[in-house]
């Protein structure tokens, strides 16, 4: 975090980007009485993230039994707490007098209020836009239904997101799109406003938003507020941002470019739509006065066409490539390959699978980066004690005097790793209907923790089976198995956190690794077999 400030005005970075600007008390004026007029008696509200920068205390003015704001930063909170125009600051010291001020993470709230049938009357998503998969799962189906549980029957949401006003290219639609299809999917009233940044209001029942500027000055005015940055002739004349014409236009726009995939709890899509909308938008804004109007390759644009089948098309392809390869070299080298294909795609699996279960523990339990140090030390712990247990095994087969442990043992444990990730779609689907959180944590650690174990089993075998081919070396051996599971490894990550979660979902990305890995069972099997095959040589001295 950085604190900016030019004259009277602070700026608030956040990892780079710009968080918050304050104070500017007409915006936040405006905004909130838009929203709170949005609902006929507001005695329940409920603010996720933000608002410390001039929302609250406009929001308040609207007397509200019960005004509770969710921020997840305590730290972040104080930076900006003493900064804070006099009235800012005694609105956050009166909500914190009544118990309104809660640092926590904003599903886990919704869910426990839900659970506790405490329900809001009006819902004000501050939070940030989807630019990242932590914020993406605050914009998902799954998480909308949890706020319509905690809402009242004629409750309001609001959000806002980032757009064109005007004219509407397929970037900014499908983005936008893949946040309002699940929202609509779940509230059966929805309106738009036609400005930048757009608002989205969404009602548990119909007839409780209105478009009109004569019924948000009444509802304003009946309620006897007074704010010296706001006048309730606004409403009537805010023409553009309520003009019924305007808002359809903005909707026959948005339906032309419909977005690939909606935003969901096992398909984070919008973090990916929103990248692909801000690099078209950057770009714009960089080109050259003389660049062609379409010059760029929408390399993000034909990634959402990617499907499952290829995927498994393209594992399989390379399989059979390694394959042909180590068939085509001298002897041993099929097996050689096979040991090499299977740490190396163990890597990838291995990564895969730890982002699926971090993200999906992200998504139920909260902010995950307080974890990641401990969810990797289980993991890390998993490849030791499968190392350790590996290496008992085949010392034990050296004193008796066996060779030990082979290509099967290989298979067997590629076999293991697919059994794994088919297991996990269930496991995942499982997680997801619990909402206790120890629960939650103690299985994923377990999870991630049996990954580890299986992940660990192969490295010692591999350079056992490997150091047995003729001309194998110690160093040569271990720089090769080392490399493949780095290569592996470092695939795994990159593809699962771009593009196999965001596009093909938990559940893609697990039946990826099931198909890598099941393939690869296969190629050491049939190594194996060869192995044990006798050549012509044998077979004539055995005639």
């Amino acid at each position: 975090m950085a604190l900016g400030r030019l004259e009277d005005q602070f700026t608030l970075y956040t990892s780079g980007t710009v968080d918050a600007t304050w104070p500017d008390h007409a915006e936040a004026a405006t905004r909130a009485h838009l929203v709170a007029c949005q609902h006929p008696a507001p005695r329940r509200v409920l603010v996720l993230g933000g608002g410390a920068d001039g929302l609250l205390k406009e929001l308040l003015r609207h007397r509200p039994e019960r005004l509770d704001f969710v921020t997840l930063d305590a730290e972040r909170l104080a930076l900006v707490r003493d900064h804070l125009a006099p009235p800012d600051g005694s609105a956050l010291m009166e909500l914190a007098a009544k118990d309104g001020l809660h640092f926590a993470d904003a599903r886990r709230f919704v869910k426990r209020a839900a659970a506790q049938g405490t329900h809001y009357d009006l819902v004000v998503h501050a939070g940030p836009e989807p630019a990242s998969a932590l914020e993406a799962r605050l914009y998902t189906r799954e998480f909308f239904e949890q706020l319509a549980a905690a809402m009242a029957d004629d409750g309001v949401l609001v959000l806002t997101l980032s757009g064109p006003v005007g004219y509407w290219s397929e970037e900014p639609a499908a983005y936008v799109g893949s946040v309002l299809e699940p929202l609509k999917a779940v509230f059966p009233d929805t309106m738009l406003t036609f400005s930048a940044p757009m608002h989205v209001f969404a009602a548990r029942k119909p007839g409780v938003l209105t478009a009109s500027g004569a019924a948000l000055a009444e509802r304003y005015t009946a309620r006897g507020i007074e704010s010296p940055y706001f006048d309730p002739l606004w409403f009537e004349a805010a023409t553009e941002l309520l003009d019924a014409e305007k808002r359809g236009q903005t909707r026959a726009a948005l339906a032309k470019h419909p977005p690939a995939f909606v935003n969901t709890d096992a398909r984070p899509v919008a973090a990916f739509y929103h990248v692909r909308y801000w690099l078209a938008q950057s770009e714009a804004a960089h080109a050259r006065p003389d660049a062609p109007a379409e010059h760029r390759a929408d390399v993000l644009g034909a990634l959402l066409h990617l499907r499952l089948v290829w995927v498994l098309a393209a594992v399989a392809g390379a399989t059979v490539i390694v394959a042909g390869i180590g068939a085509a070299g001298r002897a041993g080298g099929l097996r050689r390959v096979a040991v090499l294909w299977s740490v190396g795609t163990t890597g990838f699996s291995a990564m895969a699978l730890e982002i699926v279960l971090l993200y999906t523990f992200q998504t139920l339990y909260g902010y995950v980066y307080s974890m990641v140090g401990l969810v990797i030390g289980v993991f890390m712990f998993g490849l030791v004690v499968g190392s350790w247990a590996m290496n008992r095994r085949l010392r034990r087969a050296r004193e008796a005097g066996r060779e030990g442990p082979g290509l099967p043992t290989v298979a067997a444990i590629d076999a293991a790793l697919v059994v794994f990730a088919a297991g996990l779609i269930l496991g995942v689907a499982l997680l997801r209907r619990w909402s206790a959180d120890v629960p939650v944590q103690v299985v994923t650690f377990a999870l991630v923790g049996v990954s580890g174990v299986l992940g660990g089993l192969v490295f010692p075998l591999a350079a056992a089976v490997a150091l047995r081919e003729k001309g194998s070396t110690a160093g040569g051996t271990a720089g090769a198995i080392d490399a493949a599971d780095h290569v592996g490894a470092c695939l795994g990550a990159l593809a699962t956190g771009t593009v196999l979660v965001p596009i093909l979902g938990l559940t893609g990305a697990c039946v990826t690794v099931v198909a890598m890995k099941a393939l690869s069972a296969g190629l050491a099997g049939a190594a194996a077999l060869r192995a044990e095959i006798p050549t012509d040589a044998k077979r004539l001295s055995l005639l």
